[in-house]
């Protein structure tokens, strides 16, 4: 029976009562030891039964937590008949992680990806509820598996529960996921608690263990057996002080102490097995030659239990009270006896695993052994737990090559895992041993500056490092040189991006075997940055052209590089989705997540709002599951709610990418969220705030020239309109030059509508139609309506009215049509004042498809199956499923070939 939880048992009751009807949830329940978790998780498992639900249950151990997807593999295990039920991929990335096929090198996430998909077939006839107990135990690989699955549970009838022991020296942080806190019993539940476990208490007793022991139920449990019946009924004094004044790990230390040594020594190995494994406990003891008694007087004192193969202690408190209680070299001899048992190859990481806590200095062998290990745990979709090993294999080598070397490799390893910090930590361990860095080394710090820290510092460290690989490695030196490149764009300094185009030539000049169109790319950016856009747009040019029908990933990379500089959007476009598609064929999330964040921006440059929208939030979203810095696609946001004047939203993205501008020095990002926060204060109608943003943009301290070019009509507006022309005319001279040079639409109509917005009368009025004209494809279609607003404002105000409403009712229905509301209202006001009455917008009858929704409906559309669309969007088969029914029920069409002209209309 629980005492003083009704309020904790209604939360959950709350969540699991929503599971049957196909919602799902996820929460943490976090509580200090003893508090009574693992209490509330029997209570829902028990209720979860009793509503005809399935559920799966696995708890964290201390000693498992070095195993990959030790905690994966118990809570899966009686779930493992519905894998045939999965698609192949996942059959083979959950099979790899479990050791149950023979696949090598999985991806992490797709390990989560296929974890949810089982879930949510396992909750195809009936809820399933997931309990996971002292969650700060799991494995780094589990636990990264269940933060995923538990942020993208929708649909699927599936509860995750998580039970926290906070504080602990372990830790489960779950960011974006509610959290409930376990508090101690108030002084009624402890008091019926105690009267339950010794109904003779005295009413004074009772209130002098209340207060010792501030609610903990465990303690008041654990500390009633202690004390005689009369000390409990208060004819004898109470002991002083009261047992367990240091906790409930000293209760349980001193029950442990009462035992005979046979018996002390078995609960010692218990607690250092690495596993619950009763076989190498017992087989331990023989070898030590612990009397075979000792186990049963062991389990009379109800600290462990013993059965079905395994050996469990009463709670996870006991493990760390006998741990403590003992010394190095008492642990080290059972160490020692368990390695010795764990001989046979299957068994070899574990063996390593005892060997290290048995190791009292370097020792090669071991070494060897930990590298191995390490190695198999990477091909298993371990990294995080290949980098302890790789740590530990530097440690235990004699010789500072082999430390130096394999610091290295378990700072690449971290680097895969997602732990840039550690990364940096074990390069300045290799660092130390070998002073003169080798340029792998600095290669791979640059890199880690490039993605997680400054850009300028990742720049120095790339150029060195190619300057010391071009003699003997020029591909790796030009692997170093495109980061290198890419640092000085985000910098946007035309130096920087001139010395990696000075590098990169002499590597070709030199003979060397390398990628050409990379070169040419770093070359052609180069001129670009340099003012010199004749030149820069023939190499640029030749490299989308060369590369442009590739279905190589790098080369698309490249190529939508270049065209995007270029100002080819629609070849820019193109190539991105075809990046983004060939990732979501590999299920590579790591390459999905930044190219949805360019796709989007590309998006909202042609104006294509829904589809920006659709890939912005998809590419956050990954970018929180793999914990990557997203200021591109935070960007995207911003400019996406400023076109259509959500105000709170715009204002929030924009402060996310200025604060990774600001801890990153990310001037490419800081220059595209003042770009986005100008044309909100434009589309406002605030002319100074707006201004002052976009002025920002072509700074020479904050600004970006890359950005400046898109946003160049956006401050000649706020400055026509502020009557201050003179602070746009070095932005105009530059979107001169690139017009002139390249010839292409883009720029040449964003040329004439500058013009046209300095100038007034007919010679404006013809500076607008020649931008009209300039991109008459109608591949901009919301740059093409601000145009005809534009056009219609200056005809109306010429007095030409008729005129002027074809340009209006054209605008407004375009700005209509995407959602561009405050240039709508605009343009209809603009109409109003020609004359012409003006429908308020009536959005009602319209089907709003959320984003994910609109996504869904497309792949739909395109003929895949819920299946193959759940594999694609990282989504279970049932949110698939459920988000297709809302389709359906809001646009009225009862059939998938009926989908794409129902999606166009949204």
């Amino acid at each position: 029976m629980l005492y003083g939880r009704t309020d904790d048992c209604a939360v959950l009751a709350g969540l699991l009562g929503a599971t049957g009807g196909g919602t799902s949830a996820a929460v943490v329940v976090r509580g200090e030891a003893g508090v009574g978790k693992t209490a509330l998780m029997d209570w829902l498992q028990q209720e979860a039964v009793q509503r005809g639900g399935e559920v799966l249950r696995c708890a964290g151990v201390a000693s498992e937590s070095h195993l990959p997807f030790a905690g994966l593999h118990q809570l899966l295990r009686p779930a493992i008949h519905v894998m045939p039920a999965l698609a192949r991929l996942h059959q083979e990335a959950l099979g790899g992680a479990l050791g149950l096929s023979r696949r090598r090198g999985v991806d992490p996430f797709l390990v989560g990806v296929a974890a949810l998909s089982l879930l949510g077939e396992l909750a195809e006839g009936r809820a399933v509820t997931c309990i996971v107990d002292d969650a700060q135990w799991l494995d780094a690989p589990t636990a990264d598996v269940f933060r995923f699955v538990a942020r993208r549970l929708d649909a699927e009838g599936v509860l995750l529960v998580f039970a926290v022991r906070d504080p602990d020296d372990g830790s489960f942080e779950a960011p974006g996921l509610p959290e409930h806190w376990l508090r101690g019993l108030d002084d009624g539940a402890s008091s019926a608690l105690l009267v339950d476990r010794a109904p003779m208490i005295s009413a004074e007793v009772k209130d002098r263990l209340i207060e010792h022991h501030a609610g903990n139920p465990l303690a008041l449990i654990e500390l009633a057996p202690l004390l005689t019946g009369d000390q409990l009924s208060g004819r004898e004094p109470l002991p002083d002080p009261l047992p367990m004044g240091g906790g409930v790990e000293r209760l349980y230390a001193a029950r442990a102490a009462g035992l005979s040594p046979g018996a002390q020594q078995l609960l010692l190995l218990a607690a250092t097995a690495d596993t619950a494994g009763l076989d190498l406990v017992l087989g331990a003891s023989v070898a030590l030659g612990i009397d075979s008694g000792s186990l049963q007087e062991a389990e009379a004192s109800g600290l462990i239990a013993a059965g079905h193969g395994v050996v469990v202690f009463k709670h996870p408190l006991v493990r760390s009270a006998i741990h403590q209680q003992s010394t190095f070299l008492q642990r080290r001899r059972g160490h020692l006896a368990m390695a010795a048992l764990l001989d046979d190859e299957a068994n070899a990481d574990r063996r390593a695993w005892h060997l290290v806590r048995a190791a009292t200095g370097p020792d090669d062998q071991l070494a060897v052994l930990l590298e191995a290990s390490a190695e198999r745990a990477m091909a298993r979709g371990g990294p995080a737990a290949a980098v302890d090993r790789w740590q530990w294999a530097a440690e235990f080598s004699r010789s500072e090559v082999d430390r130096a070397r394999r610091f290295l490799y378990a700072a690449e390893v971290a680097v895969q895992a997602g732990q840039p910090e550690r990364a940096r930590q074990l390069l300045a361990l290799h660092g130390a041993l070998l002073p003169d860095a080798p340029s792998r080394a600095r290669a791979l710090l640059g890199a880690i500056e490039m993605r997680h820290g400054s850009p300028e510092a990742a720049y120095h460290l790339l150029v060195e490092a190619a300057n010391d690989l071009a003699a003997v490695d020029p591909s790796a030196a030009l692997d170093s040189l495109v980061l290198a490149g890419e640092a000085a764009t985000f910098l946007g300094d035309p130096r920087l991006t001139q010395q990696v185009s000075v590098l990169a030539t002499k590597l070709r000049e030199a003979g060397a075997m390398v990628d050409g169109s990379v070169v040419d790319l770093l070359v052609g950016l180069s001129k670009l940055f340099d003012g010199n856009w004749s030149e820069g747009s023939r190499i640029l040019a030749g490299v989308v052209d060369e590369s442009v029908v590739s279905s190589e990933y790098d080369d698309v990379l490249r190529s939508g590089r270049a065209a995007m500089y270029l100002g080819r959007l629609g070849d820019a476009r193109t190539l991105y989705a075809r990046a983004v598609s060939q990732a979501r064929d590999s299920s590579s999330a790591g390459r999905l997540a930044p190219m949805l964040d360019r796709l989007a921006y590309i998006e909202l440059l042609l104006g294509r709002l829904p589809d920006a929208e659709v890939h912005g939030l998809e590419g956050l979203r990954l970018a929180d599951d793999l914990s990557l810095d997203a200021g591109v696609g935070h960007v995207s946001m911003a400019m996406l709610y400023a076109y259509r004047g959500q105000q709170t939203e715009c204002r929030a993205q924009v402060r996310l990418a200025m604060e990774l501008a600001e801890s990153r020095q990310l001037k490419m990002v800081g220059a595209g969220a003042q770009a986005a926060l100008g044309l909100l204060e434009l589309g406002a109608g605030r002319l100074d705030e707006a201004l002052s943003a976009l002025e920002s943009v072509g700074s020479s301290t904050d600004g970006h020239p890359g950005i400046l070019r898109w946003a160049t009509p956006d401050l000649v507006e706020a400055a026509a309109r502020s009557g201050r022309p003179e602070v746009c005319a070095p932005a105009v001279e530059r979107l001169q030059a690139w017009a002139d040079a390249s010839g292409l639409p883009i720029p040449v109509a964003a040329l004439a509508r500058c013009r046209g917005l300095l100038a007034s009368g007919n010679e404006a009025v013809r500076y607008f139609e020649d931008a009209l004209r300039a991109d008459d494809q109608d591949t901009r279609p919301l740059e093409r309506a601000r145009i005809q607003l534009l056009l219609g404002e200056t005809l109306r105000r010429s007095r030409q009215r008729a005129q002027s409403r074809t340009y209006l009712r054209s605008a407004m229905a375009t700005f209509e049509r995407l959602g561009a509301s405050p240039w709508a209202d605009r343009a209809g006001t603009e109409l109003r004042a020609s004359g012409e009455a003006v429908t308020p917008r009536d959005p009602s009858g319209r089907a709003t498809l959320t984003p994910q929704e609109l996504q869904i409906a497309q792949y739909a559309a395109d003929g895949d199956s819920n299946a193959e669309i759940a594999a694609r969007l990282f989504l279970s088969r049932r949110t698939v499923e459920y988000h297709l029914a809302k389709v359906y029920t809001k646009t009225g069409v009862t059939s998938r070939r009926h989908l794409a002209t129902a999606t166009a209309l949204t």
